[in-house]
């Protein structure tokens, strides 16, 4: 470690790298601010960019192809006060619902007959659906809806990110509530675009292969009864490799009707994790959840 530069401010400093120039660049270890000396020996200190911005404006981190993505949650149907329950819209009667179709045959169908692509109908035209594949590669499909009649999507969705409408009638929202479901069981759902939104809330997402996941904030909200949230991951506490069991990696006790942002510091989520979040409700009836995790996803 080089010796302080900036004469008797008694910070301590690491040189962590060199500009284009040959430059090197400090780093305050107090404060956490980039500086340097220019030619005259005077110090300058270097704007901090912002990680989610400049991924949004840019597609990269460090040359490396990356994305930001709000992953959003909600829930309003409880099956106890004891046990912890993933936050997605599609719960019903059961408390885990983070379940990957690994390449089973689904369908899509709206419990309305205005959610049609052809003819035209006055709800959701078009849904659109981010998975993982076989290879474990994020991508995306379209499909055109046909009412209450199923529209059968394929096999190739091996895990299952989010879906959104893509082309909406003159009523803007799905007229119904939209699933994305086991064919031979279709009891069985893998997502949801409840009736009157235009996006599934699904408090989950899995890490494409290929690239590593880094989250710095998620927020939790409770509406009508005290809320016990967990942000859970197949990750190793220890040294963030990926593991088959979800731990636990915050925390939040939520009173009723209130709303906390939590910070946590960059977390690293190797590829092939499962990030979701999940809680316990004080009570069962009215009890409302929403959540939402924001994350990048940078190319290794």
């Amino acid at each position: 470690m080089p010796g302080d530069v900036r004469s008797g401010s008694g910070y301590p400093i690491a040189a962590v790298f060199s500009n284009a120039s040959g430059t090197p660049i400090y780093i305050d270890l107090v404060a956490g601010i980039p500086y340097y000396m220019d030619s005259t020996g005077s110090i300058k200190t270097l704007a901090m960019a912002d990680p989610l911005f400049t991924i949004a404006t840019t597609g990269l981190w460090n040359g490396k192809p990356a994305q930001a993505f709000n992953v959003m949650g909600k829930r309003t149907s409880w099956v106890n006060t004891t046990d912890f329950q993933d936050i997605v819209e599609f719960s019903g009667g059961t408390l885990l619902n983070y379940a990957d179709p690994s390449g089973a045959n689904l369908e899509i169908v709206s419990t309305s007959a205005a959610d049609d692509g052809s003819p035209a109908g006055t709800g959701a035209q078009t849904v659109k659906i981010t998975y993982l594949n076989s290879a474990g590669t994020q991508t995306s499909s379209i499909f055109t809806m046909n009412g209450t009649t199923a529209v059968n999507v394929g096999t190739a969705m091996h895990a299952v990110q989010w879906m959104e409408v893509s082309a909406v009638g003159s009523g803007l929202v799905s007229a119904g509530t939209i699933t994305l479901r086991n064919v031979a069981t279709p009891t069985v759902i893998y997502e949801q675009i409840t009736a009157g939104g235009n996006k599934s809330m699904s408090g989950r997402y899995k890490v494409p292969t290929g690239y590593t996941a880094y989250a710095s904030e998620w927020d939790t909200h409770t509406i009508n009864n005290d809320l016990d949230c967990r942000l859970r991951a197949t990750v190793d506490t220890s040294d963030r490799t990926l593991s088959t069991v979800y731990h636990f990696d915050d925390n939040a006790y939520m009173p009723i009707d209130s709303v906390a942002g939590h910070e946590l510091s960059w977390l690293k989520y190797p590829a092939g994790c499962r990030i979701k979040i999940s809680a316990i409700p004080a009570a069962i009836a009215t009890t409302r959840a929403d959540v939402s995790l924001k994350i990048v996803v940078i190319q290794d």
